[in-house]
């Protein structure tokens, strides 16, 4: 476990395989001889943002400069994205007021099953996760509960430095997933919100999106989403709907990685998806994680009166939009996604 003092000092590439170092390199645009100062430029920048106030550790603000591959313009623009999510009405701050990781009914429903699992990481260092919907009980657990959750998760991911520079790769297991369950993506606010918060809000690498075990009421979702105005093709390009032929699961995962990472209920020969909880269960209660949370709660803060006028497109809401079953109408400004 990391300690604060290890994540508030100066970002070193401990822990990180050399062959990971200088993929960074090539692909991020990461010459380990300039991240510090590129870090301390992007924190120059944040101090220049009135409407803005967050942490500034190296390896916070470092997330955001390797999704934009060290471009500093696009590394602002998914930073301020990132915090208006999370603490202005432009974005979804209800999804973000996450519940006590100890004591919350919510947490303790979400830790009994198998929401969102981390499978491993593939030879090229992707990290791969799984998640469940089937085991939503709605009578147990709001959507905006649900969601809080998954985003705690989501912020786990985001310290994986491996997945940092090599990406990830999401499964969307559907068995037994009903259409109620489907309403609450399909409400043209919610899948809006959705859409651009992974598009455009979150330091994170997507290689891909798989959507395995659908059941025939999703290709309408699935035709919704692919249609998105909002969505650039490069990113509809990693959406990938597989139903239930594995040996296609297989090789959107990588063959030579598939049989090691999918749980038994996939096909694979990883632990079942229960056994693999252990996972997101250490990283609820690991003190990492309340920190993490802790700081999603304290110190971020975002004062849309001061908002400069050269940051006020960075992130746009969804002003009006179509029915769910024929498009949704909305634009916002766009980073590149890989």
């Amino acid at each position: 476990m990391a300690s604060a003092v290890e994540d508030d000092g100066p970002y070193t590439y401990d822990g990180v395989e050399k062959r990971f170092i200088k993929r960074a390199e090539k692909e991020l645009n990461e010459k380990p001889a300039q991240v510090t100062a590129h870090i301390a430029s992007l924190r120059r920048w944040l101090g220049s943002m009135p409407h803005l106030r967050c942490r500034t550790d190296d390896r916070f603000l470092l997330r955001f400069l390797r999704v934009a591959k060290f471009d500093q313009s696009r590394a602002q623009m998914l930073l301020d994205n990132y915090l208006t999510i999370r603490k202005s009405p432009k974005g979804n701050p209800n999804w973000f007021d996450y519940p006590d990781p100890v004591n919350s009914p919510e947490v303790k429903e979400y830790l009994s099953h198998p929401f969102h699992v981390f499978l491993g990481h593939t030879s090229e260092g992707e990290g791969v996760y799984v998640s469940n919907m089937g085991y939503w009980d709605q009578q147990k657990m709001t959507f905006e509960q649900l969601i809080r959750c998954i985003y705690m998760s989501v912020d786990a991911v985001q310290l994986d430095q491996y997945s940092q520079i090599n990406g990830i790769k999401i499964l969307v297991n559907m068995n037994q997933a009903n259409r109620s369950q489907m309403s609450f993506f399909e409400n043209r606010k919610n899948f809006f919100s959705l859409m651009r918060n992974w598009q455009d809000a979150f330091p994170v690498r997507i290689r891909a999106v798989i959507y395995v075990n659908e059941p025939a009421f999703f290709d309408v979702i699935f035709t919704l989403i692919k249609n998105a105005p909002f969505l650039k093709e490069k990113f509809k390009k990693k959406l990938h709907k597989v139903g239930k032929d594995y040996g296609r699961l297989r090789k959107v995962i990588g063959e030579q990685d598939a049989d090691r990472l999918l749980p038994k209920e996939l096909g694979g020969s990883n632990s079942t998806l229960q056994e693999l909880m252990e996972w997101t269960r250490n990283n609820f209660g690991s003190e990492r994680m309340h920190r993490e949370w802790r700081l999603q709660r304290q110190e971020m803060e975002v004062d849309e009166s001061k908002r400069l006028p050269t940051t006020k497109d960075y992130l746009r809401t969804e002003d009006s939009a179509a029915d769910a079953t024929t498009g949704i109408q909305g634009t916002f400004t766009k980073l590149n996604v890989d």
